[in-house]
């Protein structure tokens, strides 16, 4: 089992279709996806999936969503891409300090465990981490905040941060040179009850 997807996929565009044929706009070998073969067989109500995750379960509805797992209504976001999974991201922010001089693109992808972006931007994002990290009383240091649309979300120091054989450092947030978007993966899903819709790009 892969528990990682290694740095080589990131900055190139996907050349499969997603997990379980999850990905956006079909197959490249032209081949129909199993949530197109699903969705023209009439088994499922519309074309759509979501993915749930916290420490403890992961839940992936295929066909819609549960609602029993909703802690409030979702937000729907424009896609700005006919192949990924891509919406658009306002800003991000640590603290006071924002790092987007304009809005840029970011893929929501399962398949990635961290948070990735442009190098010159993550690297700027980790270098308001100047001193040693304390483990010990996390809460001192800054929520990250991302913006879409009007919207904002949360990822706390307590999921940014790791103690790591004795050391604290900062984990899931990985700059990838030449990457030219961010790629929210589970540091940014397990946050979030994500609904994937192609029905409603």
């Amino acid at each position: 089992m892969a528990y990682a997807l290694d740095a080589f996929f990131i900055p190139t565009p996907y050349l499969f279709d997603g997990a379980l044929g999850l990905g956006l706009g079909g197959a490249v070998d032209g081949v129909p996806t199993i949530m197109e073969d699903l969705n023209r067989l009439g088994l499922i109500e519309d074309n759509s999936f979501s993915i749930f995750l916290n420490d403890k379960i992961g839940k992936l509805e295929i066909g819609g969503v549960d609602t029993s797992l909703n802690a409030s209504k979702f937000a729907y976001y424009p896609l700005n891409s006919d192949t990924q999974w891509s919406i658009s991201v306002e800003n991000i922010q640590l603290g006071n300090q924002k790092y987007l001089v304009s809005a840029m693109s970011a893929v929501i992808d399962a398949k990635f465990p961290g948070l990735a972006g442009p190098w010159d931007i993550v690297n700027n994002i980790l270098s308001y981490f100047t001193k040693p990290l304390d483990c010990t009383y996390i809460a001192q240091y800054p929520v990250l905040k991302i913006q879409v649309g009007q919207d904002f979300y949360y990822i706390h120091p307590s999921q940014y941060m790791s103690n790591s054989l004795g050391r604290c450092i900062i984990s899931g947030i990985i700059p990838v040179s030449g990457l030219d978007h961010f790629v929210f993966g589970n540091l940014f899903m397990r946050n979030y009850y994500t609904h994937f819709s192609a029905g409603d790009k």
